[in-house]
């Protein structure tokens, strides 16, 4: 029986706008698809650390270290489910260290505590950039500038290449299949906002694609795709699933978990 469901993704998996709309609060968390999926499965301790506007470089590395971090603290990996919601290509994190000491008139540990500023930037000092990021910063007091938008055409310029992306994310789920493979975790893994195109990867990379049932089907499935078949009307103003959809997704992973065997050892009550 497992006792543990851990999950880690983007806003989707989060559950932002769930309270209301471009709501980012913690609340919301109470109600997305993986606490309700543990009510399903009856597994009393859910820790949810999915991050809005997370990049699947992030996902992958805090997946792993907090996956380490509990079996330091003598958690059994046979005692814990991992849900992983993998995001959109074309994400970025960046250092919010420079950024803040060029553009803004106080320190970090001062804006820290005077403003909500994203989540990311509290927790790790670093900011995730996508297309349609903002960073707002005054300039000697007065004037607003966007600081993402430099960053975000470097990053089109230089960075962002469908096929490099690709792999990468190609990469990532790769690692991190073998890390729970290897310690002998049971998880699921989606694609939230974003399907595979097949097109895109290289035929090296497309001679090594082989995902099993642990990973829904990531070619033609998306929980994004998925919301919008079935619940066209059930969406927040900033595009995020509503709580009727965060609820059907669960008991949708959840028959999907019976019916592919993927929890071996666990009680369905």
């Amino acid at each position: 029986m497992k006792k543990i469901l851990y999950s880690n993704g983007d806003s989707f998996t989060f559950g932002m706008e769930i309270l209301e709309p471009h709501s980012k609060t913690q609340d919301n968390k109470l109600l997305s698809y993986p606490i309700e999926l543990s009510k399903l499965l009856n597994i009393g301790i859910i820790r949810n650390e999915s991050y809005c506007g997370a990049t699947n470089e992030f996902i992958f590395r805090k997946t792993i270290e907090h996956l380490l971090e509990m079996e330091a603290s003598g958690i059994n990996p046979k005692d814990v489910f991992v849900v992983v919601g993998w995001t959109s290509i074309c994400r970025a994190e960046i250092t919010a260290l420079n950024l803040i000491n060029n553009n803004g008139d106080r320190t970090i540990e001062e804006l820290k505590k005077i403003c909500n500023l994203d989540p990311e930037f509290q927790n790790f000092e670093t900011f995730f950039i996508n297309v349609g990021s903002r960073l707002l910063f005054k300039q000697n007091g007065k004037t607003q500038v966007n600081t993402a938008q430099p960053i975000i055409d470097f990053l089109v310029e230089y960075i962002w290449r469908d096929d490099l992306e690709y792999e990468k994310w190609f990469v990532q789920q790769e690692a991190l299949t073998h890390f729970l493979n290897n310690k002998g975790y049971e998880y699921l893994m989606l694609n939230t906002t974003q399907k595979f195109d097949f097109n895109k990867f290289s035929d090296c990379i497309k001679n090594l694609m082989t995902f099993d049932s642990r990973y829904i089907d990531p070619i033609n499935f998306s929980m994004h795709d998925w919301a919008n078949e079935f619940y066209p009307n059930e969406r927040m103003p900033h595009g995020h699933p509503t709580k009727k959809v965060h609820q059907k997704f669960a008991e949708y992973l959840y028959q999907y978990i019976i019916d592919n065997n993927i929890i071996k050892s666990h009680s369905y009550e």
